[in-house]
């Protein structure tokens, strides 16, 4: 099953990237090799108190966030036009780009 995902490499800044099909292995997901630092860290009384929390993250609607098995946050878009991305559709910049192609009345 082949996806349309929004790539990382565009050649101007207000670009809105490239659409292009492409399947689970072209995720490059396997290439990763980060790893974890463990750190201590000092949590003082209060820290989480609602008054001093930020607003949560809300995605628009149709939207929902995922957590693949292996780690890697992911979005998915219930409608007409389903869309997985991996793109962190948190920021509202990003989440315009790829708003973007699933308006487009072609690609459906």
């Amino acid at each position: 099953m082949s996806k349309f995902v929004l790539s990382d490499s565009v050649a101007e800044p207000k670009s809105l990237g490239i659409l292009r099909p492409t399947t689970s292995n072209d995720t490059g997901r396997y290439e990763r090799n980060g790893l974890a630092q463990v750190d201590d860290m000092k949590i003082s009384s209060g820290l989480f108190i609602r008054s001093r929390m930020p607003e949560p993250p809300y995605l628009p609607p149709h939207w929902s966030a995922h957590i693949h098995p292996e780690g890697q946050l992911y979005f998915y878009r219930d409608g007409p036009l389903s869309v997985v991305t991996e793109a962190y559709l948190y920021r509202a910049e990003i989440f315009e780009q790829v708003a973007h192609w699933y308006d487009v009345p072609d690609v459906a």
